[in-house]
């Protein structure tokens, strides 16, 4: 076993135990108690997937800088997030992350930055009715 099945098998055995807890949900709460187990198992079988999956030498990280720069701005957007909002945030997240990433194609940029959140829009705050985070200034 190497150190990137121990995450995976750490997963697994919190998401056994969320099925437990789930099990133990009144009877008035079987949607929700369906819900966890769902998810759980599908956290489950990724995880047997990764167990088995992964190869016996670790690889290096090839680009170091990059995984930096996405780990300080996923870090910045949440923080943002509580600030300007979630449409905001997420559509400068968006770009700015494509634009270091090296999509050059502006057009592709900026469609799918629309297409993702006019989704999320219709999805969650119109058919789902669930509320996205808000900030302070919106």
């Amino acid at each position: 076993m190497n150190r990137i099945q121990i995450i995976p098998i750490i997963l697994i055995v919190i998401s056994s135990l969320m099925i437990k807890a789930a099990l133990a949900y009144p009877a008035r709460a079987a949607f929700a108690s369906h819900y966890v187990i769902f998810w759980a198992l599908i956290l489950i079988a990724f995880c047997i997937a990764i167990i088995f999956g992964t190869k016996k030498k670790t690889e290096k990280i090839k680009e170091p800088k990059k995984l930096l720069f996405l780990i300080m701005s996923v870090t910045l957007y949440l923080f943002a997030m509580t600030y300007i909002g979630f449409f905001i945030s997420s559509a400068a997240f968006m770009i700015g992350t494509m634009l270091y990433l090296g999509v050059k194609d502006k057009i592709a940029l900026l469609t799918t930055t629309i297409l993702v959140l006019g989704g999320i829009y219709f999805i969650f705050l119109k058919f789902l009715e669930v509320p996205v985070p808000s900030g302070i200034l919106f």
